[in-house]
């Protein structure tokens, strides 16, 4: 079973892919972006993208809500 980041970065690799498409980069892969991420969330500096990724997202609650998406599936019904 998959989790809910998880569920969530496989939702978001289309948004992503456009970014990327337009010549942009996503938060995550730019430097800049990704180190005042850190900053915010008391992360060093050199923490790896995938786990800033996961550290905002488990701070934005997504997945947790009674009505999120992200948990209303499968086994995970609320």
């Amino acid at each position: 079973m998959t989790t809910a980041f998880e569920q969530y970065q496989e939702r978001r690799a289309t948004y992503n892919d456009a970014i990327r498409a337009q010549g942009d980069l996503p938060w995550f892969e730019d430097p800049t972006r990704r180190l005042a991420v850190c900053k915010r969330l008391g992360l060093a500096e050199g923490t790896e993208p995938l786990e800033v990724r996961r550290a905002l997202f488990e701070r934005s609650g997504l997945g947790t809500g009674r009505n999120s998406s992200y948990t209303n599936r499968g086994e995970n019904l609320v």
